[in-house]
């Protein structure tokens, strides 16, 4: 190991906080070779390496130093976001076409943007046939497509509205009882 005065690794942990810093050095024609920890949320993810080619090594290149590696950290703190969105988005996909309950999109103009294997299914409509429709055209009972306009624009005021029957008619000939709850994107 390069040998620094106490003073100096002193001074480095009031500038770096108590940060493991290693200054290392094989012999007087070797580079120095700077280390420091790469950690993310308190875990320990590995350890930044530095080739140094100058003699000294001065504060401020341990202090650019760590800024490279704070980089590389948010980084890798942005990849592991990235990964758990990717996993959280295709855990609720699955969720969602996989359940037995009815799920459907509406815009602002109350027309349906998209909806799950469930909704289709117990309707009797394709997605395809389905998407871009006002959810009116799909209610039997007048009064009951007059409660869930006002549901649906309470829904997109923030509110959440629960159970909202509506007798919908699909491609069978029976209307469907249902119960839906609105709640907001």
């Amino acid at each position: 190991d390069f040998e620094l005065s106490l003073e100096k690794i002193e001074f480095y942990k009031r500038i770096l906080g108590e940060q493991v810093l290693k200054i290392c050095r094989f012999d007087e024609t070797s580079p120095h070779i700077i280390t420091m920890p790469l950690v993310i949320d308190q875990e320990k993810m590995g350890i930044a390496e530095f080739d140094f080619e100058k003699e000294d090594v001065s504060l401020f290149d341990v202090v650019l130093l760590e800024s490279m590696t704070e980089e590389v950290v948010l980084a890798l703190r942005r990849l592991r976001l990235a990964e758990k969105n990717r996993y959280l988005k295709d855990y609720i996909a699955n969720l969602v076409d996989n359940t037995a309950s009815m799920i459907f999109v509406l815009d602002e103009e109350h027309c349906l943007r998209t909806c799950n294997p469930s909704f289709e299914e117990t309707i009797g409509i394709t997605k395809g046939q389905l998407e871009g429709r006002e959810i009116g055209s799909l209610i039997e009972d007048p009064e009951q497509e007059s409660n869930v306009n006002k549901a649906v624009g309470d829904c997109f005021a923030g509110k959440v509205v629960k159970n909202v029957d509506m007798k919908l008619s699909g491609g069978s000939n029976e209307p469907i009882d249902t119960r839906f709850t609105f709640i907001p994107l």
